[in-house]
């Protein structure tokens, strides 16, 4: 599953007390599986093979051109990715809507004369052959024999069926398999399947209505060492080619001059089919003059699973007669504007000044971003241009929000291309005319809406304040699970379920803005529960749990660690553990996060301790395939390699202060636990610093 909502989920556990429901809690009585126990929190790494299923098949995924049918002689599920070890034992099965020259099982009995099986595919996705192997069965690698030239396989389906979700779902995609061989190819479990790949006009052309592009290539690395060639070009067909559309990839600036008609934004694009799985580091692009210039793109790759097309990336500022280099990089999100938002009435005059301002590269707004275009909601009234707001002197510029409205009045700048400032400075005027509370958005150009990014509050008049920006990670309670010892902001389904010796006291955290105490944790029989749900259970998707602990000396001495945050019940895999290091450890008062699916538990160990009594700040990030841990907002060595899968999904919930495990496996902690937040993105460095001052 992969998580593309427009605002990220936040769960934050702050103060828990009223607001929750106080519900007794029980072990389910499961037999747990606790082969993933530390051997004193040593790492490990390894490669995972794809996921465990009973069923595996495959399934024709294109009508076939020639003849309607498609011919393999015999195949062969296997353990490893060269296929060294084919698997056998199960129970083959056929769609029944083929010719089947034999059995279905000789397609994989070895002897090639003994099986033709035939697809008839002149439907896509109507014929499938495969393997029930009766139990949990990994495959990483797929060898077919296949037919004549007449009789060949143009592209298949590896799918696997989901016991718990009662459906087929695809591993992976094969295409170009020559005909009259043996094919060997590896299998990995995929959550995009791009075969194609496109640049297309991302904005109206302000001058002729052209855009010109001389020549490109799409390539497999950042730098384009490594253009890839092997496509079938093509176009949108709407728009005056100078050339065939291949010219565009043919390496030749003098024989391309491929324009796309702008006019209407989105209408024109360029692209190449490369008839398989195919992953893009980067592009080239050859613009022509100025009067031609190409202003923004969107680059799009056609996923032939899903049957759509996906925004990957989103280049703007491509200058004219250059040739341009640029990474690409899957994103979730596309901010080119951002901006400031009243986000209260302003309780003394209606008015909100702002001197001077700045959207900063860095947390401390040492590098401010000066090359955009300034704009405001033009209903208020601005003593001079809203462009003033951003030339860095405070005299120029007095610009008035009018807030007797919530969220009218706003003052931004268009950088034109994509852009995550990590800080914002702003210039306040004085006591009279302060700014009481804002909303920093940003403009989704894919999505073409504003997004809520931040919030900040309490802005003191007549002060330069520098503030760090957690991005699209809103810290907004509107938008989060907010549970206080009012009970004002607990967001109904998601409360949480306190059990035992778990209480309330007026120790809070340091610096943090939600909390007014923490969960105290008895270590005995006291812990508290949020229920399982997409916000707290992730597959290889990038997290982030940050939450403030306080270490007592430990009672729970079964295991030599206790478990602060845990989503695990004992069985099966899971997406993230924090557990402490007791005093059985040598390791004592150390911090161990780790992920488990299995088979593979990476794992990173802290250097620092946080065993004298005070609160420290710990964050668990996923970011990509890299683990990373933090104490109070320090990077615990360096990068571990998640070495998981996906099968990192349990159904247990989310406990706090102990593990969903029967005795003696439940390792209860003894201390306090504050702020408790679960972010769906990997948080930077400065982000977390950020979290921490909040």
């Amino acid at each position: 599953m992969t998580k593309n909502s427009t605002l990220p989920k936040l769960l934050v556990l702050g103060t828990l007390a009223s607001a929750l429901s106080l519900t007794l809690g029980c072990d389910t009585g499961e037999s747990p599986e606790l082969d993933d126990e530390f051997a004193d929190a040593d790492l490990r790494e390894g490669n995972l093979p794809g996921p465990a299923a009973s069923k595996w098949r495959i399934r024709n995924a294109a009508a076939q051109a020639n003849t309607g049918q498609w011919v393999i002689r015999e195949m062969a599920f296997c353990a490893d990715a060269e296929c060294d070890s084919p698997l056998t034992g199960g129970v083959a099965f056929d769609s029944g809507d083929s010719q089947s020259w034999s059995l279905p099982a000789n397609a994989f009995d070895g002897d090639t004369a003994t099986m033709w099986k035939t697809f008839d595919t002149d439907v896509a996705g109507q014929s499938y052959i495969g393997l029930d192997f009766g139990q949990p069965t990994s495959v990483a690698g797929l060898r077919l024999q296949g037919d004549n030239v007449v009789y060949s396989v143009d592209s298949i389906y590896v799918e696997y069926y989901d016991e718990a979700a009662q459906e087929w779902v695809t591993a992976d995609y094969l295409a170009k398999l020559p005909a009259q061989a043996t094919s060997t190819r590896a299998v990995q479990a995929r959550e995009a399947f791009p075969t194609q790949w496109r640049v297309r006009n991302a904005a109206v052309q302000e001058n002729t209505g052209q855009i010109v592009v001389r020549e490109m290539a799409f390539c497999a690395d950042a730098e384009c060492a490594e253009p890839l060639t092997d496509g079938v070009a093509f176009d949108s067909g709407d728009s005056q080619s100078w050339s065939l559309p291949a010219n565009a990839f043919d390496g030749e600036t003098t024989t391309m001059w491929k324009t796309f008609d702008a006019d209407v934004e989105g209408q024109s694009h360029l692209g190449m089919d490369f008839g398989e799985i195919t992953e893009i580091g980067g592009l080239s692009i050859q613009t022509d003059n100025v009067v031609y210039s190409v202003d923004a793109i969107y680059v799009e790759y056609y996923d032939v699973v899903a049957e759509q097309w996906v925004t990957y990336d989103y280049l703007g500022k491509l200058p004219a007669s250059s040739e341009l280099v640029r990474p690409l990089a899957q994103r979730e999100r596309f901010p080119t504007r951002w901006r400031v938002r009243n986000a209260a009435v302003q309780e003394n005059t209606g008015q909100i000044v702002v001197r001077e301002m700045a959207f900063c590269e860095d947390a401390g707004c040492l590098s401010p971003r000066t090359d955009g275009e300034a704009f405001d909601s033009g209903d208020s009234r601005s003593w001079s241009l809203p462009a003033n707001a951003f030339d860095g002197d405070t005299t120029t510029m007095w610009k008035t929000f009018d807030a007797d409205v919530l969220g009218q009045s706003h003052l931004g700048m268009d950088f034109g291309e994509l852009f995550e400032p990590e800080g914002v400075s702003i210039q306040t005027d004085n006591v009279v005319y302060s700014v009481d509370a804002i909303y920093v958005e940003y403009y989704d150009v894919v999505a073409k809406q504003w997004v809520s990014a931040d919030y900040l509050g309490d802005l003191p008049a007549s002060t330069t304040l520098t503030r760090p920006l957690l991005g699209a990670v809103t810290l907004d309670p509107i938008s989060s699970l907010l549970l206080d010892d009012s009970g004002a902001n607990a967001s109904d389904g998601d409360a949480a379920s306190v059990v035992g010796g778990a209480l309330f006291s007026t120790e809070a955290a340091p610096i943090t803005t939600y909390n007014r105490g923490a969960l105290e944790l008895d270590g005995t029989s006291g812990y508290a529960t949020l229920p399982n749900g997409p916000d707290v259970s992730y597959g290889d998707e990038d997290f982030t749990v940050a939450l403030w602990v306080r270490a007592d000396e430990q009672l729970d001495l079964s295991k030599p660690d206790n478990d602060v945050v845990e989503k695990w019940s004992g069985g099966g895999g899971y997406p993230f553990v924090i557990r402490y290091i007791n005093q059985n450890s040598g390791n004592v008062g150390k911090i161990v996060a780790a992920r488990y699916d299995g088979s593979k538990h990476p794992s990173v160990l802290s250097t620092a301790t946080i065993n004298d009594g005070q609160f420290h700040h710990v964050a668990f990030v996923k970011s990509g395939d890299a683990l990373r841990l933090y104490i109070d907002g320090q990077q615990q060595g360096g990068d571990v390699t998640d070495t998981t899968g996906p099968n990192t999904h349990n159904d247990s919930p989310l406990y706090i202060g102990r593990r969903g495990a029967a005795a003696p496996y439940d390792n209860f902690f003894a201390g306090a636990v504050d702020d408790l937040n679960i972010f769906d993105r990997g948080l930077s460095q400065a982000q977390i610093e950020a979290l921490m001052a909040r």
